[in-house]
């Protein structure tokens, strides 16, 4: 996983102690651009600032989401983000409103009780890859194409709305774009 300072791509961190840490660092990073000046514990300082505001997303709905001062960044969990009932709309709205977004906790997306929350994570890395936004998460995965085993997602993707082939290639476009997006 890469440890960069780049416009959009994947940066990723998979060790769980490490994880919060890496996170809290790239928040750092983000709230503290243009400043001439970082106080030593800048890194402690920015990764406390920020603030909860709703994001209008799909529908006319309002999602409360962890932002930046500048509002150019977004903290999410893996919980937030794919345990809950967003669309492709939503995720769209999010890559549009912040040019970075941290995710947190993603989990190793495995079998049929998965299935629901790796196509919604297929659709924001779809969003996140049209929008050129910069995603920053840290992954219980061992690398890129470590995240997702979705032939679980294929045996059910007919009976979610859309055809075995939908499926097979939602499946294919997210595995090849994670490693795509990744950052050096």
């Amino acid at each position: 996983w890469g440890s960069a300072v780049p416009t959009s791509g994947v940066a990723g961190c998979r060790e769980a102690r490490a994880g919060r840490a890496f996170l809290e660092t790239w928040w750092s990073r983000l709230c503290t651009r243009g400043m001439p000046h970082r106080p030593p514990d800048f890194v402690a300082v920015a990764a406390a600032v920020g603030a909860v505001r709703p994001v209008r997303v799909g529908y006319g709905r309002d999602l409360p989401v962890w932002q930046s001062p500048c509002g150019s960044a977004a903290w999410l969990s893996f919980a937030e983000l794919c345990q809950a009932p967003l669309s492709a709309e939503d995720f769209s709205a999010l890559c549009a409103a912040f040019p970075h977004i941290l995710l947190e906790g993603v989990p190793r997306l495995r079998g049929a009780a998965g299935a629901s929350a790796a196509r919604r994570f297929t659709l924001f890395l779809d969003c996140c890859y049209e929008h050129g936004t910069l995603l920053v998460a840290t992954f219980a995965a061992e690398g890129p194409e470590d995240v997702m085993d979705l032939s679980a997602e294929a045996d059910v993707g007919a009976g979610g709305g859309r055809s075995m082939q939908e499926v097979s290639f939602a499946v294919a476009r997210a595995a090849s774009r994670l490693p795509e997006m990744q950052t050096q």
